[in-house]
Protein backbone atom coordinates (compact mmCIF):
# COMPACT_ATOMS: atom_id res chain seq x y z
CA UNK A 1 0.00 0.00 0.00
CA UNK A 2 1.18 3.55 -0.85
CA UNK A 3 0.60 6.65 1.22
CA UNK A 4 0.76 10.35 1.10
CA UNK A 5 0.25 13.00 3.23
CA UNK A 6 -3.06 14.27 3.55
CA UNK A 7 -3.38 17.95 1.45
CA UNK A 8 -4.74 19.59 4.74
CA UNK A 9 -2.24 19.48 7.25
CA UNK A 10 -0.81 22.62 8.79
CA UNK A 11 2.58 22.37 10.47
CA UNK A 12 3.63 24.98 12.77
CA UNK A 13 4.67 26.14 16.09
CA UNK A 14 2.75 27.52 18.82
CA UNK A 15 3.68 30.41 21.16
CA UNK A 16 5.70 27.84 23.55
CA UNK A 17 7.99 26.71 20.60
CA UNK A 18 6.15 23.62 20.32
CA UNK A 19 6.11 21.97 17.10
CA UNK A 20 2.72 20.75 16.16
CA UNK A 21 0.35 19.01 13.38
CA UNK A 22 -3.14 20.04 12.64
CA UNK A 23 -5.31 18.49 9.79
CA UNK A 24 -8.64 20.85 9.34
CA UNK A 25 -10.27 17.77 7.36
CA UNK A 26 -10.65 15.83 10.47
CA UNK A 27 -9.84 18.68 13.07
CA UNK A 28 -6.94 16.64 15.14
CA UNK A 29 -4.15 17.65 16.61
CA UNK A 30 -0.55 16.01 17.67
CA UNK A 31 2.80 17.61 19.37
CA UNK A 32 5.69 16.90 16.97
CA UNK A 33 9.64 16.12 17.88
CA UNK A 34 11.76 17.96 15.99
CA UNK A 35 12.81 15.15 13.64
CA UNK A 36 9.00 14.36 13.14
CA UNK A 37 8.37 18.11 12.53
CA UNK A 38 11.09 18.42 9.72
CA UNK A 39 10.12 15.12 8.31
CA UNK A 40 6.91 15.86 8.04
CA UNK A 41 7.88 19.46 6.96
CA UNK A 42 9.77 18.09 4.11
CA UNK A 43 7.26 16.10 3.10
CA UNK A 44 9.61 12.85 3.64
CA UNK A 45 6.65 10.12 3.71
CA UNK A 46 9.23 7.33 3.44
CA UNK A 47 10.93 8.52 6.90
CA UNK A 48 7.72 8.47 8.42
CA UNK A 49 6.37 5.24 7.34
CA UNK A 50 9.44 3.68 8.67
CA UNK A 51 8.42 5.09 12.36
CA UNK A 52 5.70 2.32 13.01
CA UNK A 53 4.48 4.13 16.10
CA UNK A 54 4.25 7.62 14.30
CA UNK A 55 2.94 6.27 11.24
CA UNK A 56 0.20 5.01 13.18
CA UNK A 57 -0.82 7.85 15.05
CA UNK A 58 -0.70 9.81 11.66
CA UNK A 59 -2.86 7.53 9.79
CA UNK A 60 -5.24 6.91 12.24
CA UNK A 61 -5.75 11.03 12.55
CA UNK A 62 -6.11 11.87 8.89
CA UNK A 63 -2.68 12.87 8.30
CA UNK A 64 -1.10 10.02 6.52
CA UNK A 65 -3.31 9.16 4.12
CA UNK A 66 -3.82 5.97 1.07
CA UNK A 67 -2.19 7.51 -2.01
CA UNK A 68 -5.52 6.64 -3.76
CA UNK A 69 -7.67 8.42 -1.44
CA UNK A 70 -9.32 11.76 -2.72
CA UNK A 71 -9.84 14.03 0.01
CA UNK A 72 -12.01 16.50 -2.43
CA UNK A 73 -15.00 13.74 -2.36
CA UNK A 74 -14.66 13.61 1.20
CA UNK A 75 -15.13 17.45 1.39
CA UNK A 76 -17.66 17.73 -1.25
CA UNK A 77 -20.10 14.65 0.85
CA UNK A 78 -20.02 16.60 3.87
CA UNK A 79 -21.16 19.88 2.19
CA UNK A 80 -23.79 17.67 0.73
CA UNK A 81 -24.83 16.25 3.87
CA UNK A 82 -24.63 19.92 6.00
CA UNK A 83 -26.64 21.75 3.15
CA UNK A 84 -29.18 19.26 2.57
CA UNK A 85 -29.88 17.78 5.83
CA UNK A 86 -33.80 16.95 6.15
CA UNK A 87 -33.19 16.25 9.53
CA UNK A 88 -32.76 19.58 10.63
CA UNK A 89 -34.78 22.60 10.56
CA UNK A 90 -32.89 26.09 10.97
CA UNK A 91 -35.02 29.19 11.36
CA UNK A 92 -34.56 33.01 12.35
CA UNK A 93 -37.60 34.67 13.01
CA UNK A 94 -37.27 38.39 12.99
CA UNK A 95 -39.84 39.74 15.66
CA UNK A 96 -39.58 43.28 14.90
CA UNK A 97 -37.32 45.67 12.91
CA UNK A 98 -37.68 47.90 15.95
CA UNK A 99 -34.71 48.69 18.05
CA UNK A 100 -33.76 50.63 21.35
CA UNK A 101 -30.56 51.23 20.32
CA UNK A 102 -28.38 53.38 17.72
CA UNK A 103 -25.22 51.78 17.29
CA UNK A 104 -22.63 53.05 15.11
CA UNK A 105 -21.91 50.35 12.68
CA UNK A 106 -25.43 48.65 12.61
CA UNK A 107 -26.75 47.89 8.57
CA UNK A 108 -29.89 47.10 9.61
CA UNK A 109 -32.81 49.22 7.86
CA UNK A 110 -34.65 49.98 10.75
CA UNK A 111 -39.04 50.47 10.85
CA UNK A 112 -42.14 50.04 12.58
CA UNK A 113 -43.02 46.46 11.32
CA UNK A 114 -43.63 43.55 13.88
CA UNK A 115 -44.58 39.92 13.89
CA UNK A 116 -48.40 40.00 15.00
CA UNK A 117 -50.76 36.78 16.08
CA UNK A 118 -52.01 36.11 12.54
CA UNK A 119 -48.49 35.50 10.89
CA UNK A 120 -47.42 33.96 13.96
CA UNK A 121 -49.76 31.65 13.59
CA UNK A 122 -48.44 30.91 10.13
CA UNK A 123 -45.07 29.79 11.41
CA UNK A 124 -46.51 27.24 14.06
CA UNK A 125 -48.64 25.99 11.53
CA UNK A 126 -45.67 24.82 9.12
CA UNK A 127 -43.57 24.53 11.86
CA UNK A 128 -46.08 21.82 13.36
CA UNK A 129 -46.66 20.43 9.51
CA UNK A 130 -43.01 20.15 8.48
CA UNK A 131 -41.58 18.18 11.51
CA UNK A 132 -45.13 15.77 10.98
CA UNK A 133 -43.12 14.46 7.88
CA UNK A 134 -39.92 15.35 8.77
CA UNK A 135 -36.97 16.79 10.92
CA UNK A 136 -35.83 15.19 14.20
CA UNK A 137 -34.54 18.67 14.95
CA UNK A 138 -35.33 22.47 15.28
CA UNK A 139 -32.83 25.02 16.15
CA UNK A 140 -34.80 28.80 16.17
CA UNK A 141 -32.77 31.80 16.14
CA UNK A 142 -35.29 34.37 17.88
CA UNK A 143 -34.06 37.79 15.96
CA UNK A 144 -34.73 41.62 15.29
CA UNK A 145 -33.98 44.76 15.59
CA UNK A 146 -34.65 43.76 19.23
CA UNK A 147 -36.31 40.80 19.79
CA UNK A 148 -37.17 41.42 23.31
CA UNK A 149 -39.33 44.79 22.60
CA UNK A 150 -41.61 41.50 21.86
CA UNK A 151 -40.79 39.59 24.46
CA UNK A 152 -44.60 38.67 25.63
CA UNK A 153 -45.20 36.80 22.16
CA UNK A 154 -41.64 35.28 21.39
CA UNK A 155 -42.47 33.03 24.70
CA UNK A 156 -45.98 32.49 24.19
CA UNK A 157 -44.47 30.82 20.92
CA UNK A 158 -41.91 29.11 21.82
CA UNK A 159 -43.81 27.39 24.52
CA UNK A 160 -46.01 26.62 21.47
CA UNK A 161 -43.14 25.46 19.93
CA UNK A 162 -42.29 23.10 23.24
CA UNK A 163 -45.73 21.81 22.97
CA UNK A 164 -45.52 20.95 19.15
CA UNK A 165 -42.28 19.27 19.92
CA UNK A 166 -43.25 16.67 22.29
CA UNK A 167 -46.27 15.93 20.08
CA UNK A 168 -44.39 15.18 16.67
CA UNK A 169 -41.22 13.81 18.77
CA UNK A 170 -39.04 16.55 17.79
CA UNK A 171 -35.82 18.18 20.13
CA UNK A 172 -35.81 22.02 19.66
CA UNK A 173 -33.67 24.78 21.12
CA UNK A 174 -34.07 27.92 21.04
CA UNK A 175 -31.07 31.20 20.52
CA UNK A 176 -31.44 34.80 20.63
CA UNK A 177 -29.93 37.69 19.76
CA UNK A 178 -30.30 40.64 22.06
CA UNK A 179 -28.53 43.52 22.87
CA UNK A 180 -29.07 42.33 26.78
CA UNK A 181 -30.70 45.52 28.00
CA UNK A 182 -34.32 43.96 28.60
CA UNK A 183 -33.12 40.64 29.77
CA UNK A 184 -33.57 40.84 33.52
CA UNK A 185 -33.25 37.97 35.98
CA UNK A 186 -37.16 37.46 35.88
CA UNK A 187 -37.21 37.52 32.00
CA UNK A 188 -34.03 35.38 31.78
CA UNK A 189 -35.70 32.59 33.80
CA UNK A 190 -39.05 32.46 31.40
CA UNK A 191 -37.17 32.28 28.38
CA UNK A 192 -35.07 29.22 30.05
CA UNK A 193 -38.16 27.69 30.70
CA UNK A 194 -39.48 28.06 27.23
CA UNK A 195 -36.83 26.01 26.04
CA UNK A 196 -34.29 29.14 25.10
CA UNK A 197 -31.30 28.32 26.27
CA UNK A 198 -28.20 30.50 24.11
CA UNK A 199 -27.89 33.84 24.35
CA UNK A 200 -25.77 36.26 22.30
CA UNK A 201 -25.06 38.85 23.57
CA UNK A 202 -23.22 41.88 23.10
CA UNK A 203 -20.58 44.31 25.45
CA UNK A 204 -18.83 46.32 23.31
CA UNK A 205 -15.66 46.21 25.87
CA UNK A 206 -15.17 48.79 28.89
CA UNK A 207 -17.77 51.32 29.74
CA UNK A 208 -16.39 54.15 28.02
CA UNK A 209 -16.01 52.65 25.08
CA UNK A 210 -19.24 50.41 24.96
CA UNK A 211 -21.42 53.47 25.70
CA UNK A 212 -20.10 55.47 22.63
CA UNK A 213 -20.66 52.77 20.15
CA UNK A 214 -24.14 50.88 21.62
CA UNK A 215 -25.88 53.81 23.02
CA UNK A 216 -30.24 53.67 23.49
CA UNK A 217 -31.84 56.02 20.68
CA UNK A 218 -32.55 58.55 23.22
CA UNK A 219 -28.26 59.04 23.78
CA UNK A 220 -28.54 57.36 27.42
CA UNK A 221 -25.70 54.71 28.28
CA UNK A 222 -26.60 51.48 27.84
CA UNK A 223 -23.38 49.45 29.65
CA UNK A 224 -24.42 49.56 33.55
CA UNK A 225 -28.15 48.03 32.88
CA UNK A 226 -26.48 45.14 30.59
CA UNK A 227 -23.53 44.23 33.37
CA UNK A 228 -26.09 44.61 36.12
CA UNK A 229 -28.90 42.17 34.23
CA UNK A 230 -25.54 39.53 33.55
CA UNK A 231 -24.24 39.55 37.04
CA UNK A 232 -27.57 38.62 38.18
CA UNK A 233 -28.53 35.74 35.60
CA UNK A 234 -25.61 34.29 36.73
CA UNK A 235 -26.58 33.78 40.05
CA UNK A 236 -29.43 31.51 38.28
CA UNK A 237 -28.44 27.82 38.61
CA UNK A 238 -29.47 26.66 35.72
CA UNK A 239 -27.55 25.61 32.32
CA UNK A 240 -27.45 27.90 29.64
CA UNK A 241 -24.70 29.43 27.45
CA UNK A 242 -24.20 33.14 26.77
CA UNK A 243 -21.91 34.49 23.97
CA UNK A 244 -20.56 37.81 25.56
CA UNK A 245 -19.69 39.36 21.79
CA UNK A 246 -17.03 42.55 22.08
CA UNK A 247 -17.27 44.54 18.77
CA UNK A 248 -13.24 46.15 18.69
CA UNK A 249 -13.10 48.93 16.98
CA UNK A 250 -10.20 50.98 16.31
CA UNK A 251 -11.06 53.44 19.72
CA UNK A 252 -11.38 50.48 21.75
CA UNK A 253 -8.66 48.09 20.66
CA UNK A 254 -5.82 49.99 22.82
CA UNK A 255 -8.25 49.66 25.92
CA UNK A 256 -9.56 46.10 25.76
CA UNK A 257 -6.73 45.11 28.71
CA UNK A 258 -8.45 47.46 31.05
CA UNK A 259 -12.46 45.68 29.63
CA UNK A 260 -10.55 41.97 30.46
CA UNK A 261 -9.44 42.55 34.06
CA UNK A 262 -13.31 43.77 34.96
CA UNK A 263 -14.57 40.91 32.74
CA UNK A 264 -13.04 38.13 35.01
CA UNK A 265 -13.81 40.01 38.19
CA UNK A 266 -17.23 39.75 36.98
CA UNK A 267 -17.64 36.20 35.13
CA UNK A 268 -14.68 34.63 36.94
CA UNK A 269 -14.77 31.55 33.85
CA UNK A 270 -18.13 30.88 34.69
CA UNK A 271 -18.24 27.73 31.56
CA UNK A 272 -21.96 29.01 31.14
CA UNK A 273 -20.30 32.45 29.22
CA UNK A 274 -18.19 32.63 26.87
CA UNK A 275 -16.25 35.66 25.17
CA UNK A 276 -16.16 36.01 21.54
CA UNK A 277 -14.23 39.03 20.27
CA UNK A 278 -15.04 40.34 16.58
CA UNK A 279 -13.41 43.34 14.82
CA UNK A 280 -16.08 45.92 13.41
CA UNK A 281 -16.57 45.83 9.88
CA UNK A 282 -18.07 47.41 7.66
CA UNK A 283 -21.25 45.74 6.67
CA UNK A 284 -22.86 48.65 4.90
CA UNK A 285 -26.02 50.75 5.98
CA UNK A 286 -25.44 54.40 6.37
CA UNK A 287 -24.27 54.37 9.93
CA UNK A 288 -21.36 52.97 9.63
CA UNK A 289 -20.43 55.68 6.65
CA UNK A 290 -20.02 57.83 9.10
CA UNK A 291 -17.94 55.59 11.44
CA UNK A 292 -15.50 53.94 8.91
CA UNK A 293 -11.86 54.84 11.13
CA UNK A 294 -13.31 52.78 13.40
CA UNK A 295 -13.42 49.75 11.33
CA UNK A 296 -10.09 46.92 12.37
CA UNK A 297 -9.33 44.79 8.76
CA UNK A 298 -6.71 43.35 10.44
CA UNK A 299 -7.21 39.52 11.93
CA UNK A 300 -3.91 39.71 13.34
CA UNK A 301 -5.29 42.55 15.83
CA UNK A 302 -7.93 40.26 16.97
CA UNK A 303 -6.01 37.21 17.19
CA UNK A 304 -3.44 39.09 19.80
CA UNK A 305 -6.54 39.95 21.51
CA UNK A 306 -7.16 36.18 22.27
CA UNK A 307 -3.72 35.99 22.88
CA UNK A 308 -3.75 38.49 25.63
CA UNK A 309 -7.37 36.72 27.02
CA UNK A 310 -5.63 33.78 27.71
CA UNK A 311 -3.65 35.19 30.07
CA UNK A 312 -6.96 35.67 32.11
CA UNK A 313 -9.14 33.18 33.89
CA UNK A 314 -11.84 33.86 31.16
CA UNK A 315 -13.95 31.11 29.39
CA UNK A 316 -13.13 30.68 25.64
CA UNK A 317 -13.74 27.33 24.93
CA UNK A 318 -16.72 27.12 23.21
CA UNK A 319 -15.78 30.22 20.81
CA UNK A 320 -12.98 28.25 19.41
CA UNK A 321 -14.99 24.90 19.85
CA UNK A 322 -17.68 26.46 17.73
CA UNK A 323 -15.25 28.19 15.09
CA UNK A 324 -13.32 24.96 14.79
CA UNK A 325 -16.71 23.10 13.48
CA UNK A 326 -17.49 23.93 9.31
CA UNK A 327 -19.12 27.26 9.84
CA UNK A 328 -21.96 26.69 6.90
CA UNK A 329 -24.26 29.65 6.74
CA UNK A 330 -27.71 29.43 7.41
CA UNK A 331 -28.79 30.85 4.13
CA UNK A 332 -26.43 28.27 2.12
CA UNK A 333 -28.70 25.08 3.69
CA UNK A 334 -31.57 23.49 1.74
CA UNK A 335 -34.11 24.18 5.46
CA UNK A 336 -32.49 27.09 6.18
CA UNK A 337 -34.88 30.51 6.63
CA UNK A 338 -35.15 33.75 7.92
CA UNK A 339 -38.85 34.34 8.57
CA UNK A 340 -40.33 38.37 8.46
CA UNK A 341 -42.46 39.77 10.57
CA UNK A 342 -45.17 39.07 7.46
CA UNK A 343 -44.32 36.38 6.91
CA UNK A 344 -42.37 36.26 3.92
CA UNK A 345 -39.49 33.94 3.58
CA UNK A 346 -35.76 34.80 2.78
CA UNK A 347 -32.93 32.93 2.80
CA UNK A 348 -29.63 36.27 4.35
CA UNK A 349 -30.57 38.06 6.49
CA UNK A 350 -27.76 40.92 5.64
CA UNK A 351 -29.04 40.73 1.62
CA UNK A 352 -32.87 41.59 3.29
CA UNK A 353 -31.51 44.89 4.15
CA UNK A 354 -29.61 45.74 0.94
CA UNK A 355 -32.38 47.47 -1.30
CA UNK A 356 -29.99 46.36 -4.29
CA UNK A 357 -29.93 42.38 -2.83
CA UNK A 358 -33.30 42.77 -1.07
CA UNK A 359 -35.68 40.48 -4.21
CA UNK A 360 -32.57 37.87 -4.34
CA UNK A 361 -33.22 37.23 -0.70
CA UNK A 362 -36.91 36.83 -1.01
CA UNK A 363 -37.69 33.33 -1.80
CA UNK A 364 -41.17 32.65 -0.80
CA UNK A 365 -44.07 32.63 2.39
CA UNK A 366 -45.77 30.97 4.49
CA UNK A 367 -49.28 30.76 3.06
CA UNK A 368 -52.44 31.02 5.56
CA UNK A 369 -52.04 26.80 6.04
CA UNK A 370 -48.54 26.76 7.02
CA UNK A 371 -47.54 25.93 3.69
CA UNK A 372 -43.89 26.96 2.87
CA UNK A 373 -44.43 28.40 -1.25
CA UNK A 374 -40.77 28.68 -2.50
CA UNK A 375 -39.65 30.06 -5.70
CA UNK A 376 -36.90 27.25 -6.58
CA UNK A 377 -35.19 29.52 -9.02
CA UNK A 378 -34.20 32.06 -6.51
CA UNK A 379 -33.74 29.71 -3.90
CA UNK A 380 -31.14 27.80 -6.17
CA UNK A 381 -28.57 30.60 -6.15
CA UNK A 382 -28.35 30.24 -2.24
CA UNK A 383 -27.51 26.20 -2.58
CA UNK A 384 -25.03 26.20 -5.29
CA UNK A 385 -21.26 26.93 -4.80
CA UNK A 386 -19.12 29.00 -7.60
CA UNK A 387 -18.56 26.86 -10.85
CA UNK A 388 -14.76 27.79 -10.66
CA UNK A 389 -13.33 25.75 -7.14
CA UNK A 390 -10.63 24.21 -9.07
CA UNK A 391 -8.37 26.85 -7.14
CA UNK A 392 -10.14 26.19 -3.80
CA UNK A 393 -9.32 22.14 -3.77
CA UNK A 394 -4.88 22.64 -2.80
CA UNK A 395 -6.08 25.74 0.05
CA UNK A 396 -5.67 24.63 3.57
CA UNK A 397 -8.72 26.33 4.07
CA UNK A 398 -11.17 24.07 1.98
CA UNK A 399 -12.67 21.98 4.31
CA UNK A 400 -13.10 25.08 6.50
CA UNK A 401 -14.53 27.55 4.28
CA UNK A 402 -16.06 24.59 1.56
CA UNK A 403 -15.02 26.91 -1.18
CA UNK A 404 -17.31 29.97 0.33
CA UNK A 405 -20.06 28.37 1.69
CA UNK A 406 -19.70 30.33 5.63
CA UNK A 407 -21.15 33.80 3.44
CA UNK A 408 -22.74 32.95 -0.07
CA UNK A 409 -23.80 36.42 0.08
CA UNK A 410 -20.63 37.95 0.43
CA UNK A 411 -19.00 35.50 -1.76
CA UNK A 412 -21.51 35.13 -5.16
CA UNK A 413 -23.04 38.87 -4.67
CA UNK A 414 -20.51 40.80 -3.24
CA UNK A 415 -17.38 39.06 -4.57
CA UNK A 416 -15.84 39.16 -1.24
CA UNK A 417 -13.46 36.45 -0.58
CA UNK A 418 -11.99 36.13 2.24
CA UNK A 419 -9.10 33.51 1.69
CA UNK A 420 -6.34 35.07 3.35
CA UNK A 421 -8.41 35.31 6.30
CA UNK A 422 -9.86 31.96 6.54
CA UNK A 423 -5.67 30.71 6.38
CA UNK A 424 -4.71 33.01 9.06
CA UNK A 425 -7.61 32.32 11.55
CA UNK A 426 -6.97 28.57 11.05
CA UNK A 427 -3.41 29.68 11.99
CA UNK A 428 -4.08 31.02 14.94
CA UNK A 429 -6.67 28.50 15.92
CA UNK A 430 -4.75 25.76 15.73
CA UNK A 431 -1.55 27.15 17.50
CA UNK A 432 -4.39 27.62 20.05
CA UNK A 433 -5.86 23.83 19.94
CA UNK A 434 -2.09 22.73 20.09
CA UNK A 435 -1.82 24.19 23.62
CA UNK A 436 -5.12 22.70 24.68
CA UNK A 437 -6.48 19.75 23.08
CA UNK A 438 -3.76 18.05 21.21
CA UNK A 439 -4.14 14.50 21.59
CA UNK A 440 -0.60 13.65 22.38
CA UNK A 441 3.21 14.13 21.55
CA UNK A 442 4.84 12.00 18.27
CA UNK A 443 9.02 11.06 18.99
Amino acid sequence: MEYKFSNYNLVNKNDKGQNYIYNVLTKKCYLLSELNYNNIKNKDIEKIINNANCFEALKSAGMVIEKEKDEIEIIDYNYHNIVYNDEVLELTIIMTQRCNFKCIYCYQNENASSLDMENAEKILKFIEISTKKKFKKVYINWFGGEPLLMSDLLIQMSERIVDIAKKNKFSYIGRITTNGYLLTQELFKKLLKAHIIVYMITVDGSEDYHNKQRPLKQGRETYNTIIKNLVEIRQIKKNFIIDLRVNVSTDSYNHMEQFLVQYEKLFDNDKRINLVMEAVHDWHGERIQKHKDQVINNVEKIKELYKLASNYNICLQNYLKYDFEVQICIASKKNGYFIAGDASVHKCEMAMNDDYYYDKSLIGFIDKNGNLVIDKEKEIKWLTRSRDLDSCYDCIAYPYCMGGAQCNYGMKFHKNIQCEDNRAFLEWTSAIHSLNYAIGFLD
